[in-house]
């Protein structure tokens, strides 16, 4: 009687399959007086099989049903509407890729190496090709002193699940934020997701130059800068994003700038409203936006998207040292410094912004970026023991997301102490972290005619805890580990 009233809920909404055929081959070529041309290549075939699909009564009532979660929310979905083969609430893409791709090796001179590569991609199902190339050179004027440089283009089409639509997409509520166009708040509103057929494939251009030096036998020391131009990247923007998107785009047609709308709304909030309605009921804008009568905010569909572009330049700096002590064991320490000099994007408004050193948290076109990293690893080995120390410091960032939680009004809570409808402020800074991770290892050389090596260790050794944010959540995870910390056990068995 039970299994008769209530649908299990337990299914597989989304399943993907994969299967791939490749092969290569590699050799020298022909000589040259400085040694032999080698060439590797190769060719690929792949596909993959992407499903989704809704829960068996989703796809077996011959009715709609309510979804709603808040108030607002759409009043129901159709998964009458989507069939394959004869069955509701499916929706299937395949892709298949044919690839050929090579790689060639010349030494032109006795300290001086030249490579060439190419890859060509061809995506059946999305109607698109590329052919990417990269060229680098080595020279090395002295021994113990390597010099580089390189320059190449990359090529990323979209997955399967970016460019599948479905009649229904999946939608979740929204707890924080404001609406850019009228300043009205977002939570209770609902954001969803769905997929982009129209999408097109993302490229970049990547240059490096570099430089090792062997000050010692055991002290070596690495810089590398490097420069990355993204064009048509493809993000999924955030509910926010795609409010400014469509909120730029308002302004380019009526020849307002940013500025000025905002002074608009904040000093004649009817009259920018009354400016903005024919937008939203003509039809002007994103149709993947849905405003109530009052114009506030019902529900936005996020859609991944050609919609940045975005210049980075990156220092990597390292350096590595050996010390052998004799009878007190072998000790090694590697330390690396990354810096972003740069992380420009074109913001909705058309304007650039620079992401290095921010949270970024109300935008997903750039990640929370610290403008240094850094990572030492330490380790000791003695005998058949080794113990090591690896130490991640990220530095400070601005802190620019949405406070929260807050409800719009009128649905009562606002998650405010003091009981007023507005969010707490948050910080000017989200504070550098840094986490030390431990490891102990010994060696059992003959254990059962092979070698057993077991380790034991820490993540997070001293539990450092992530800063508590007034965002959702309480913590930006995305840069700070809400675990703390945590033990494990670790043993590795070589057969002989």
């Amino acid at each position: 009687m039970v299994d008769w009233l209530y649908q299990k809920s337990s299914y597989q909404s989304t399943r993907t399959d994969y299967s791939s055929l490749e092969g290569f081959v590699s050799g020298d070529l022909f000589e040259l007086p400085a040694g032999a041309v080698q060439l590797a290549a190769g060719a690929q075939s792949r596909k993959e099989h992407y499903k989704i699909q809704g829960s068996a009564f989703q796809r077996t009532a011959s009715t709609e049903f309510p979804t709603a979660s808040a108030s607002g929310g759409p009043a129901n979905l159709d998964y009458n509407s989507a069939q394959i083969n004869g069955v509701r609430g499916k929706s299937i893409s395949e892709s298949q890729v044919n690839s050929v791709f090579f790689e060639t090796l010349v030494p032109l001179l006795d300290n001086l190496e030249l490579t060439v590569a190419a890859r060509y991609e061809d995506f059946k199902d999305l109607d698109v090709s590329a052919a990417v190339p990269k060229v680098s050179i080595r020279y090395t004027p002295i021994d113990s002193l390597s010099l580089r440089a390189s320059a190449g283009q990359g090529f990323l089409a979209p997955t399967l699940s970016e460019v599948t639509a479905v009649d229904n997409p999946s939608c979740g509520e929204v707890f924080s934020g404001n609406d850019p166009a009228l300043d009205g708040r977002l939570a209770g509103t609902l954001s969803c997701s769905d997929g982009n057929p129209l999408l097109d494939p993302e490229e970049s251009t990547i240059y490096n130059i570099g430089a090792t030096w062997k000050a010692t036998d055991d002290l070596e020391l690495s810089l590398d800068y490097q420069v990355i131009d993204y064009q048509d990247r493809i993000i999924r923007l955030s509910q926010q994003d795609v409010l400014r998107v469509d909120l730029g785009n308002f302004l380019t047609s009526r020849g307002l700038t940013i500025d000025e709308w905002n002074d608009l709304v904040e000093n004649d909030l009817t009259a920018a409203e009354n400016l903005f309605r024919p937008w939203v009921d003509n039809g002007e804008g994103n149709p993947d936006i849905i405003r109530n009568a009052d114009l506030s905010v019902n529900q936005v569909t996020r859609k991944p998207g050609n919609v940045a572009n975005v210049e980075v330049d990156v220092v990597d700096f390292r350096i590595k040292y050996n010390l052998d002590m004799g009878a007190a064991g072998f000790l090694s320490a590697n330390w690396s410094t990354t810096w972003y000099s740069k992380y420009d994007y074109l913001d909705p408004f058309g304007d650039t912004a620079d992401a290095a050193g921010k949270q970024n948290g109300q935008t997903d076109i750039a990640p929370p970026i610290s403008e240094f990293n850094h990572q030492l690893n330490l380790g000791w080995l003695i005998n058949n023991h080794n113990i090591g120390f690896t130490i991640n410091h990220a530095s400070e960032m601005e802190f620019d997301a949405s406070t929260g939680p807050s409800w719009g009004g009128g649905l009562g809570y606002t998650g405010d102490i003091n009981g007023f409808n507005t969010p707490p402020a948050g910080p000017e800074k989200i504070d550098a972290y840094t986490v030390v991770d431990f490891r102990y290892g010994y060696e059992f050389e003959e254990a059962f005619n092979g070698s057993l090596n077991l380790s034991l260790g820490a993540n997070n050794l001293f539990d450092k805890e992530p800063q508590a944010l007034p965002v959702v959540g309480g913590l930006e995870t995305r840069t700070q580990d809400p675990i703390g910390r945590t033990y494990f056990v670790q043993a590795t068995y070589t057969f002989e």
